[in-house]
């Protein structure tokens, strides 16, 4: 292109200095057309204006560019294109690995948590048997065995009797939830309990 406008250029001032390379370079072999005034006049003598044919290179240059700016811009907006598919499909096979193996972490996340409060609790559960209960316990079975069967069955008897001959006296009935110490404690059997 830049070739053919050096032609043009060496034409044009050809043919201000009044020389003629000949028909195929100067002028254009159109066929005869008619003008506005309805006559016909030979196209093909009329040389070529050189001003013409320049702009039409330029023209042809400027859209050779204009192609070439577009398909580096096609380019560049594909390569973005690319880039960003790449970072999706990066970030989307993350997320699936990570949903593949996420449930089983957190599932075995839980198990743990959960043995470890069971083992904490057994090990609540032993200190409070050795350091509370079994002494406690001792102290209870140390006042039991000091007492006698015998002893344990008549005092239960003598409470029952107290209750049945206080239901007895009282002609309407004896309620447990009204006490008239005088009349019938349904509690006198606090006082023999065993205390540690």
């Amino acid at each position: 292109v830049r070739a053919a406008l050096e032609a043009d250029r060496s034409k044009a001032r050809a043919a201000k200095k009044g020389i003629v390379n000949g028909p195929s370079n100067e002028t254009s072999f159109a066929s005869v057309t008619e003008t506005d005034a309805g006559k016909e006049e030979d196209v093909s003598l009329r040389p070529e204006s050189p001003g013409r044919r320049r702009r039409e290179i330029l023209e042809q240059v400027r859209k050779e560019d204009d192609d070439r700016r577009m398909e580096g811009l096609r380019k560049v907006v594909q390569r973005a294109q690319k880039k960003r598919d790449d970072e999706f499909y990066s970030a989307y096979k993350k997320l699936k690995e990570e949903e593949a193996t996420f449930v089983s972490k957190v599932d075995t996340y839980l198990k743990n948590k959960d043995g470890a409060a069971k083992q904490r609790r057994r090990g609540l559960h032993a200190e409070w048997t050795e350091c509370v209960f079994n002494k406690i316990q001792d102290q209870l079975l140390d006042r039991i065995d000091n007492m006698k069967e015998t002893e344990i069955q008549a005092k239960r008897r003598e409470l029952f009797q107290n209750y049945i001959d206080a239901a007895s006296r009282k002609g309407g009935g004896l309620f447990l939830d009204i006490v008239i110490e005088n009349e019938y404690d349904p509690f006198s059997w606090k006082k023999d309990t065993l205390r540690y």
